[in-house]
């Protein structure tokens, strides 16, 4: 039974992988040809270029990795021209759950440059001697271990 479980976690991972590798690999070969035919992007014909990517990935993993890569390459590959579609002609609900999902403000996963990464302009970072009302003296040492400061 743990080897049936270990197994299906394994198969998935790697099935899951090569989705993924599937959708972004037709992203990417959609994007390079619509930089060498711009003609080529956007709306329907953008979506049938889209697929012959899907379909050129499949293909490749078909043919270079092995028979199911190419199937969940394959599928990785559709999913990316039905986002697309979904995203192009707004279908209403599936069109929302496309959306990037926001960043919670002062994350500390939130990459740099990302709203709520920075503080706001005109907000240092790090806080000003002056904010607070003491300075350190000679007896600062044993303020703080007093917990007094």
């Amino acid at each position: 039974m743990v080897k049936g479980i270990t197994s299906l976690i394994m198969n998935g991972f790697v099935d899951g992988g090569e989705v993924l590798v599937g959708r972004y690999g037709t992203k990417t070969l959609t994007h390079l040809g619509a930089g060498v035919f711009p003609s080529l992007s956007g709306g329907l014909i953008g979506a049938i270029v889209e697929l012959a990517s899907a379909i050129a990935v499949g293909f490749a993993g078909d043919k270079f990795i092995s028979k199911n890569a190419g199937k969940m390459l394959l599928a990785g590959g559709f999913s990316a021209v039905a986002e697309t579609l979904i995203v192009t002609y707004n279908i209403p609900i599936l069109s929302q759950l496309t959306m990037p999902v926001p960043v919670a403000t002062g994350s500390i996963a939130a990459p740099v440059g990302a709203p709520g990464a920075l503080p706001a302009p005109g907000v240092s970072a790090y806080p000003m001697l002056s904010a607070y009302p003491r300075t350190l003296g000679d007896d600062a040492e044993e303020e703080m271990a007093y917990g007094q400061m």
